[in-house]
């Protein structure tokens, strides 16, 4: 009897033996998990505030431009600097984005030097056809990079929400900049196929 007892006992104890290792090992993996997770997200807002320095250097944020295009290509050179080996997803992608936008912009700067006489919204004759194919492929192909920079965004979003939510990222300005380039888009377009159409005999 007191044979059974002690083996029921020493099961016990090796069952609580057991739960107590499978506890521990779970509260480890737990406090390990949380320990990587700040310790990712604080590398990205530590590169965050490094993009964000380097938008400061021509007064410029997360969603607004330099003035001029040599200012956009120096500014493309300072984001090619933050890329590292080391930097983590998140943070490639938020720089692909941010990149993305400069590059829309030069093409965007580049469409509408000529100002009013950029689209046939205000008038044009058809010995500025070149002059008019030449701004509506830049203002098109702005938008074209546009959207591709709503996509980096998106999935940045979607795999990444925490990360997207320092960066100050979120739907709703996906869809005002989403506006944007469909509106530059549409207005290239619709100049090009005026021009073409009013021209032919030129």
């Amino acid at each position: 009897m007191k044979s059974k007892e002690t083996k029921s006992k020493a099961k016990k104890y090796h069952a609580q033996i057991i739960i107590g290792i499978l506890a521990a090992i779970f509260v480890f993996s737990y406090v390990y998990y949380v320990l990587m997770l700040n310790g990712f997200q604080g590398d990205f807002s530590k590169n965050l505030r490094l993009l964000e320095e380097a938008n400061a250097k021509y007064n410029t944020t997360l969603y607004t431009f330099p003035l001029t295009i040599d200012e956009d290509r120096l500014l493309l050179g300072d984001l090619d600097k933050l890329k590292s080996a080391d930097s983590k997803e998140p943070f490639k992608l938020l720089l692909e984005f941010r990149a993305k936008l400069v590059e829309s912009d030069i093409f965007s700067k580049e469409g509408w030097k000529y100002g009013k006489a950029s689209t046939t919204k205000y008038g044009f004759g058809c010995k500025s056809i070149e002059r008019i194919r030449n701004s509506t492929y830049n203002r098109n192909v702005s938008a074209q990079i546009g959207f591709e920079a709503l996509d980096i965004t998106e999935e940045l979003i979607e795999k990444y929400p925490k990360e997207a939510q320092i960066a100050n990222l979120d739907q709703q300005r996906l869809l005002f900049l989403n506006q944007t380039f469909s509106q530059e888009q549409k207005s290239a377009r619709r100049d090009r196929s005026i021009v073409e159409n009013a021209c032919k005999k030129e």
